[in-house]
């Protein structure tokens, strides 16, 4: 991925993102392509309104993001509450930066998407299929007291379609925060 292949504004924006870091840009978008996405979610609609790189489904802040399985759209899937202890995560990290967004949008009372979950019908169990940012950041909010829930659970949208059967299973608390 390259500069000349981002839209005009989203370079702009990114850029201030990176307090114009120039070198740290241009490493991010060779070498951490899931990084830029996830940041690029939180990119002004005016700024992804004519690009295809990050289609947006619809307008403001992260309105319901397709899912990385682009199948699904969250809006469209059923919703069921669910304890934090019954959840897990199919991915082993998530960036430290893209959490405090979703946090700080939570706070303001900013509608953020459910997370799309597959459940285990024989366990309970379910398994973050997408949405491993939001899902941590309202655990975070949740142990910090900034989100009282007295059953410790979050509302979630859930899949029918199975997770690749040898796909890599992690605590919530297991999964790694880089700090960027």
């Amino acid at each position: 991925m390259s500069k000349e292949q981002l839209h005009h504004y989203q370079l702009q924006w990114l850029q201030q993102q990176y307090h114009f870091d120039e070198g740290a840009l241009e490493k991010d978008l060779d070498e951490e392509w899931d990084y830029i996405q996830e940041i690029l979610k939180f990119c002004p609609a005016v700024a992804s309104l004519f690009t295809q790189l990050h289609h947006r489904e619809h307008t403001g802040f992260v309105d319901a993001p397709m899912s990385t399985f682009n199948e699904e759209a969250v809006e469209t899937l059923p919703k069921l509450e669910i304890l934090f202890t019954l959840l897990r995560a199919s991915q082993w990290t998530v960036f430290r930066s893209v959490v405090d967004q979703y946090k700080k949008e939570i706070l303001r009372g900013t509608h953020v998407p459910e997370a799309i979950v597959v459940i285990d019908q024989s366990t309970g169990i379910g398994i973050v299929k997408d949405g491993h940012h939001r899902v941590t950041a309202y655990l975070q909010l949740h142990q910090e007291g900034k989100l009282p829930s007295p059953n410790a659970s979050i509302f979630i949208a859930v899949s029918s379609k199975a997770l690749h059967p040898q796909l890599r299973i992690y605590q919530l608390t297991e999964m790694r925060i880089e700090n960027r």
